[in-house]
Order: structure tokens, then C-alpha cells, then sequence
């Protein structure tokens, strides 16, 4: 009647920098001139923590003509995100941090009859989080193509992902020719 139990963590760090160049054709005299409102260095940073606890419970039976087992689980987990964004353009240093809670169940279900056929099925089910990019929040303007004006969304609200999957697999085990075992 055990009951498997484990705790986890995760730490993950992420750097990412960007030099971004940007120049504009001068058609008169026939060059490419650097665009200072444009042009920025951009340092993103994410530190990211999620201790989790996972329970799950096994069942088995066998016999001389028949296995089957039954496997369910279910993980907890609390997810710890800082997010802090140092650009030149001073619109876009942004610090941010998150926590969300989160959880996946999963059931499987496998059953194999000896010389006959086997299958085996699975669903599951997972919550996740996923929090607006700089890029999405506060965007850099080009005010030279006046007909093509993209602005960020300050106010974007974290998006809540979930994820169903389902698995099912058969296999018919009959032998397609008997062996047939001759003397010499």
C-alpha cells in the first residue's frame, strides 16, 4: 500500500544580451546612417526556483496468462520567477517577479495477455503559467514608417496554459508463422 514520494528543485538561470544596430539608408547620399532611437543594448536576466513534491501510487498483478498495472501520479509544484531587463532606452528597464502554482495529474493503464495481445493507455493533464515578454510589453517604436506604428500592451495579464494529452497503444503478439523444429 505504498505510496511513492519524492521532492524535487529546480534552479535555472538565464542571461541573454543584445547589441542591437540599427541604420537607415540616406538615399541622397548614398549611405547608411546609424538611427540612435533605434539603436539600444539590451540585458535580460531570469532567475527561475520551483521546488515540487510528486506523489504516485502503483498496482500490479500477474498471473501465468495475464499482467496489468495501474499507475497514478500527481506533482505539485511552486514556481519562483525573477525577471529583471536593463536596456539603454530607459522605457524598457523593467524588474519583475512571479510565483505561480502549478500541477499535472497523470494515470496510465497497461495490460498484456501472454501470446495474445498487449496495450497500453495514458491521459494526463498539466497547468502551466507564462508571463509577457519585454518585446510584448514595451516595444521600440520606429516613428520613420508612419503606416506601420507596433506598440506594446503594459497591462498584457500572465496567460494560463493547459494541456490535456491522451496515449493509447495496442499490439497484437500472434505469432505470424509457427517454428517448426526438424531432426537431422
Amino acid at each position: 500500500m505504498g505510496i511513492d514520494l519524492s521532492l524535487n528543485q529546480r534552479i535555472n538561470y538565464m542571461k541573454n544580451q543584445r547589441d542591437d544596430k540599427v541604420s537607415d539608408f540616406d538615399s541622397i547620399a548614398g549611405n547608411y546612417k546609424i538611427n540612435n532611437r533605434l539603436t539600444n543594448n539590451n540585458l535580460n536576466e531570469k532567475i527561475e526556483y520551483t521546488p515540487s513534491l510528486r506523489l504516485g501510487k502503483s498496482i500490479y498483478k500477474w498471473s501465468d496468462i495475464y499482467s496489468r498495472s495501474f499507475y497514478a501520479n500527481v506533482s505539485l509544484n511552486q514556481d519562483f520567477k525573477q525577471d529583471n531587463n536593463t536596456s539603454s532606452l530607459a522605457v524598457r528597464n523593467l524588474s519583475r517577479s512571479f510565483s505561480f502554482f502549478r500541477y499535472d495529474v497523470n494515470l496510465s493503464h497497461n495490460y498484456n495477455r501472454r501470446d495474445n495481445f498487449s496495450y497500453n493507455v495514458s491521459v494526463g493533464y498539466n497547468k502551466n503559467f507564462e508571463y509577457a515578454q519585454i518585446d510584448q510589453l514595451r516595444t521600440i517604436t520606429d516613428s520613420a514608417e508612419v503606416f506601420n506604428v507596433r506598440i506594446g500592451n503594459p497591462f498584457l495579464k500572465n496567460r494560463v496554459n493547459h494541456s490535456y494529452n491522451f496515449y493509447g497503444n495496442f499490439n497484437s503478439q500472434q505469432p505470424k508463422s509457427p517454428m517448426l523444429l526438424t531432426e537431422a
